[in-house]
């Protein structure tokens, strides 16, 4: 699988667990959706999320008729764990 950097920004969080924001790639900003699970355990938070949208929404793979050669929808995931520090 191959990764690359993304820059998605959250302005709200209307229902929980689901904000919604931007997702920009190659300077093609888009509405998206990304909901996710959370878990608070004592000083450590985990969060994992999915969702999908279309390449070429971001003017990738615009020339292409046939997702036999280039699958339009992509899956986006992460998973998350973050530990709080004492001050």
């Amino acid at each position: 699988m191959k990764t690359r950097p993304l820059l998605w920004t959250a302005r709200a969080m209307l229902t929980p667990n689901r904000p919604d924001g931007t997702l920009t790639i190659k300077g093609h900003s888009v509405p998206l959706s990304l909901p996710f699970d959370l878990t608070l355990e004592a000083d450590t938070a985990t969060a994992q999320g999915s969702t999908q949208t279309d390449r070429r929404d971001f003017q990738i793979g615009t020339g292409m008729t046939d997702e036999g050669s280039l699958a339009f929808g992509v899956g986006i995931s992460f998973d998350l764990t973050a530990t709080r520090t004492a001050p």
